[in-house]
């Protein structure tokens, strides 16, 4: 087992030449360090690991393990370490599910969360104290959904919190899968459901703040583990990602189209891999996309958080690893593909007046006007400007040397660390 650092010439560093069963890895912000934590398989035993150290703990039979930093989410600076981490677990043996805190480089003791059974492990996303965490429990034979919620750091757990995906129709149910909760840009919590009535698939996504379930995709096309008839064919899957959405709408929906705290939920079935840009924090997406309409057949997929790249404005990337699946959905090889997907965002809507030789620049919805990172200027380049005051995320004001500027487009570009954003108005009276 290996990872490989991000820089210009990549290097691996391996970690254990061990036969490694499962395994996950976590990014700290702070210091660009990435704690791994694995399972092997030997001598008819299974070791939990983390970081080159073999883990005590109750679990006989420890597997699906999943760890997690308490920091900063997408689009922010870490500009410190993270305060806790949580460390999740299973015992395959008894079924318990474990999580622990670790503060300071050191694990603390195990919490066991009483649950009952579950089918796959646990996974969690961390904002501020609260810890969110996904489970799939098994009530005969049904699989249910489930959160279980710490406001507390990760010291205790309250109630389980079971999901009702019946609504969206007839013979929905849940299929198993690592759909781990998310953190959006303003720090509100998401939980990814995948559902599957044996012909068609649904990627929800349940809005914690809202106590909303919300459909993103439904797809025709199945997972081999809801329709026996699909058995040779490649998994279904579901994730939700995000991208470092605005802020300048303290509404994390914004009016419910655009405009708030963005997420990009994903989806396959067969072999085809679609997506879904929910600028609106996640209660409305809008009509899916085909990524892979010019690429082979996808067997199984990983992608990344969501970034700005910052060579086209009003984009979105997402990177992708995937393995490629042959016509009937089996794999075609170990050979582990990268690829990367752009995909647009909403053009910032932006109004301008202007009074005298002063502009008075309002974004409605899309865009921040980050001191420091904004730039303005004229279609017409005899216009200089002489003065920027950046008063809020969502307003400025220009000086400039001319006057009557009514009819003359204004071009804002914003660029920054997370962030490009380009849009034009043209210029009313004040």
């Amino acid at each position: 087992m290996a990872y490989f650092n991000a820089c210009p010439a990549p290097d691996a560093t391996c970690l254990t030449e061990d036969h490694v069963w499962r395994y996950h890895i976590a990014l700290n912000k702070f210091d660009g360090k990435v704690t791994a934590t694995w399972i092997t398989r030997s001598n008819g035993q299974q070791r939990l690991w983390l970081d080159g150290k073999i883990v005590e703990t109750e679990a006989t039979e420890p597997d699906f393990p999943f760890f997690a930093f308490s920091q900063p989410p997408i689009g922010h600076v870490a500009t410190s370490e993270p305060p806790f981490a949580v460390f999740g677990y299973k015992c395959r043996q008894t079924g318990h599910i474990y999580l622990r805190r670790m503060t300071g480089g050191e694990l603390e003791p195990e919490v066991r969360l009483d649950v009952g059974p579950v089918i796959g492990g646990v996974s969690f996303s961390i904002s501020g104290e609260t810890v969110l965490a996904r489970i799939d429990r098994l009530k005969n034979p049904d699989l249910v959904p489930a959160l279980v919620t710490s406001t507390d750091s990760g010291r205790t757990f309250g109630e389980v919190r079971e999901l009702d995906v019946s609504e969206f129709g007839e013979g929905f149910s849940p299929v198993p899968g690592f759909t781990e909760p998310v953190m959006d840009v303003g720090g509100h919590l998401h939980a990814p459901i995948h559902a599957s009535n044996g012909t068609e698939s649904v990627a929800l996504n349940f809005v914690v703040r809202e106590d909303a379930l919300v459909e993103a995709i439904r797809i025709d096309g199945s997972s081999r583990i809801s329709n026996s008839r699909l058995e040779n064919l490649a998994l279904s899957q579901a994730s939700q990602e995000v991208f470092p959405a605005t802020l300048g709408n303290p509404n994390a929906f914004g009016n419910g189209i655009t405009d708030g705290h963005g997420l990009i939920m994903v989806l396959s079935a067969e072999g085809r891999l679609f997506s879904s840009n929910s600028s609106a924090g996640g209660m409305f997406y809008p009509e899916k996309a085909l990524l892979n309409y010019e690429m082979p057949l996808v067997h199984t997929f990983a992608s990344t958080e969501c970034y700005t790249s910052g060579m086209l404005p009003n984009y979105v990337s997402m990177d992708y690893v995937y393995i490629e699946a042959d016509a009937v959905g089996q794999p075609i090889s170990s050979d582990l593909h990268f690829e990367t997907w752009d995909m647009p965002l909403p053009i910032p809507e932006v109004v301008a007046t202007a009074r005298e030789s002063r502009v008075n620049v309002r974004a409605i919805a899309d865009a921040d006007m980050e001191p420091g990172q904004v730039t303005f200027s004229f279609s017409d380049p005899s216009i200089r400007i002489v003065d920027v005051r950046v008063t809020s995320l969502r307003t400025a004001e220009i000086e400039t040397d001319a006057q009557h500027l009514e009819g003359k487009t204004l071009r804002l570009d914003v660029d920054s660390l997370f962030h490009r954003h380009y849009a034009e108005a043209v210029i009313q009276a004040g």
